[in-house]
């Protein structure tokens, strides 16, 4: 039987920055290097614009809290989309990073377990988010005691899997993560060294 081709991560891999911005932009310790993940997802190794591009202009040009707001909701949404075309079999190569600690028993039993579910991920996301709608709204009668129960087990059925795709994507975001703070570490730095006043050199007056 012919080996399964890798599934091609790169219609939602060049928007990974912007993800990663939206969960920066979420911590109030982290928010602070969205605007570098924006940066890194406006160049070689995300969007890779020119600089004169209206697509740049519009989104990245400024950055006002305004922009960047705008940019992360519109590129976290596309890496939502794009990726969510995918089942969640299809990404265990797109963590094999992040799932390389695991031994090749460990590794067979996460593989076994996603390929239980052969939807796209865009699917079991939207499934989930209708049936903890109907959940959170139990008792106020707005839905039926059978539409309650459908939601329970549609909660039921996809549940573990997207708590352990949340635990992967919280590793797969920490490992992009030191690309924006590197960044950020270099602004600060020379931003305090500019700042700096100019005063004879340590050996000048040791001398």
């Amino acid at each position: 039987m012919a080996e399964k081709k890798q599934p091609d991560y790169s219609s939602f891999e060049r928007y990974q920055f912007g993800a990663l911005a939206g969960v920066l932009a979420g911590s109030e310790e982290s928010a602070r290097h969205a605007p570098r993940a924006l940066e890194i997802l406006a160049g070689k190794d995300g969007l890779n614009l020119d600089p004169n591009a209206k697509e740049y202009h519009d989104s990245f040009g400024e950055q006002t809290p305004e922009q960047i707001e705008k940019a992360i909701k519109t590129y976290s949404g596309k890496f939502r989309k794009a990726r969510g075309e995918l089942s969640p079999v299809d990404l265990i190569g797109w963590y094999s990073d992040v799932l390389s600690c695991l031994d090749e028993g460990e590794m067979e039993k996460v593989v076994a377990y996603f390929g239980q579910y052969e939807e796209p991920l865009g699917a079991i996301e939207s499934k989930m988010g209708k049936a903890s709608y109907i959940k959170k709204g139990e008792g106020t009668g707005a839905n039926t005691d059978e539409e309650v129960a459908a939601a329970e087990k549609m909660l039921q059925k996809y549940g573990t899997l997207m708590q352990v795709m949340s635990v992967l994507d919280n590793y797969k975001f920490e490992n992009l993560r030191p690309n924006v703070v590197g960044m950020s570490k270099k602004e600060d730095l020379k931003g305090i060294a500019a700042q700096l006043p100019e005063v004879a050199s340590y050996k000048a007056r040791a001398a």
